[in-house]
């Protein structure tokens, strides 16, 4: 079995420079040209120490990737069969009980309809004994009288099994993406960004429903 590498993070005296910025950045006022200029020689230390913190961590995140990238490659090889796996069990019990479930129910519908006509043919019985007996009108009543019906209830598709169970799952598929309501619509972050930025203030009327804003903001490099 491969090792990893061990990730050991050299002593890097950033500390000390860290508080030093955080407090000169806090302490910081710009109210006219010169503390203006004085800000734009403080932004660039920041972008030096900045750099600094790259030199040390880029290349330890840089093994850390790779580490991460070797273990979840190892646990791709057993993992993904096993899923695959899981998914082929599903796929079967899924199919049988569907189809067991929908037996069960025709099952129980072909019973209610055999009490259904076992029920009227006693009805026609007892009606015809009742004529027979000069009953006519109570036979009529009996025979235009609704027939209650027992009702049948499908037996269990399945039988109960300790750690597993059936679920259910809701999915759907969009047969007329124009007919979704605009609640479920999520716009497009990324395509819209993309256009302010192309467009700038023109992507407001090419988008629509947005407002477009700019400011200028400082950028620096270290020293």
């Amino acid at each position: 079995m491969s090792t990893l590498p061990t990730i050991t993070i050299p002593d890097h005296g950033l500390d000390t420079d860290l508080t030093a910025l955080q407090r000169m950045a806090n302490a910081l006022v710009v109210n006219d040209s010169d503390s203006y200029q004085e800000a734009a020689t403080r932004l660039r230390e920041v972008k030096t120490f900045v750099g600094k913190v790259g030199e040390v961590f880029d290349p330890l995140c840089d093994a850390a990737h790779k580490a991460h990238k070797a273990v979840t490659t190892q646990r791709s090889r057993f993992l993904n069969p096993a899923t695959d796996a899981e998914s082929t069990i599903k796929g079967k019990m899924t199919r049988w009980f569907t189809a067991e479930q929908k037996r069960k129910a025709e099952e129980a519908r072909v019973e209610q309809e055999r009490l259904r006509r076992e029920e009227e043919d006693r009805r026609l019985n007892e009606a015809a004994a009742l004529e027979s007996q000069g009953k006519a009108a109570e036979a009529e009543q009996l025979v235009e009288a609704p027939i209650a019906t027992p009702i049948v209830t499908a037996a269990p598709p399945a039988p109960k099994i300790q750690g597993v169970s059936m679920k259910e799952q809701w999915s759907f598929e969009i047969t007329d993406a124009a007919a979704i309501k605009p609640a479920y619509m999520v716009p497009d972050l990324a395509a819209i960004g993309q256009a302010v930025r192309s467009l700038k203030g023109r992507a407001e009327a090419a988008v629509g429903g947005i407002k477009v804003t700019m400011e200028m903001v400082p950028a620096a490099s270290g020293f």
